[in-house]
């Protein structure tokens, strides 16, 4: 084997030899290789990335809804309108519900003008009737949200919460609307305690 300065040749590295093959390569071939994975590459990354934020998002609304009813079920000063036995409604859990913690893909405001609250009383014993489908085909079902009073101790709250969000609806398994947004839905329930003792927010 020839020897170099007295001492053996060794072989090229293999990365070496593949980064120099890339570098010496002038058809072309390499440019095109290049350009048809990158197109696959960048969908990936992308789309980990927008599914990502989906799921994000929909575990901090779940998280949000279920905050704001354990609230109500501590009876926390959450809300200033309503009446004295149930001082809370959907203008006030709209905002409440948004403030918790942010949804990233959109801002609070945004939030805030786009999600959907449902309060109604439940017998809490299954005799009540179907309720109405927060989402259809065609998206939100605005008319199954509303406020529904004359709650009293012992009586089931459910609170329901619905929002549209940007979100890769094609790829991510959850109810879509016009093929290009996610909707986010949750729910809580809880039951009206005995002894209740709510309180108005002072004035400001």
């Amino acid at each position: 084997m020839a020897k170099v300065k007295g001492m053996e040749r060794r072989k090229m590295p293999l990365n070496c030899r593949a980064l120099k093959r890339i570098l010496g390569d002038a058809d072309g071939a390499t440019a095109v290789e290049f350009s048809l994975l990158l197109v696959p590459f960048l969908l990936l990354l992308l789309g980990g990335i927008g599914i990502g934020l989906s799921y994000w998002a929909n575990v901090v609304f779940d998280s949000n809804v279920d905050i704001i009813a354990k609230a109500m079920y501590e009876e926390q000063p959450l809300c200033a309108d309503g009446n004295a036995n149930f001082p809370y409604t959907q203008a006030c859990l709209r905002e409440r519900i948004c403030d918790v913690a942010p949804l990233v893909v959109i801002s609070r405001a945004e939030c805030k003008n786009r999600i959907f609250v449902d309060i109604r009383t439940m017998k809490g014993d299954g005799t009540d009737p179907a309720l109405p489908a927060m989402v259809s085909g065609s998206g939100i079902v605005s008319a199954a949200f509303g406020q529904q009073f004359g709650v009293k101790p012992n009586v089931v709250v459910l609170v329901r919460a619905a929002i549209s969000v940007p979100g890769w609806a094609w790829i991510v398994p959850q109810a879509t609307q016009d093929g290009r947004n996610s909707i986010l839905t949750a729910a809580q329930m809880f039951r009206v305690r005995e002894q209740r003792t709510y309180v108005s927010p002072p004035t400001p």
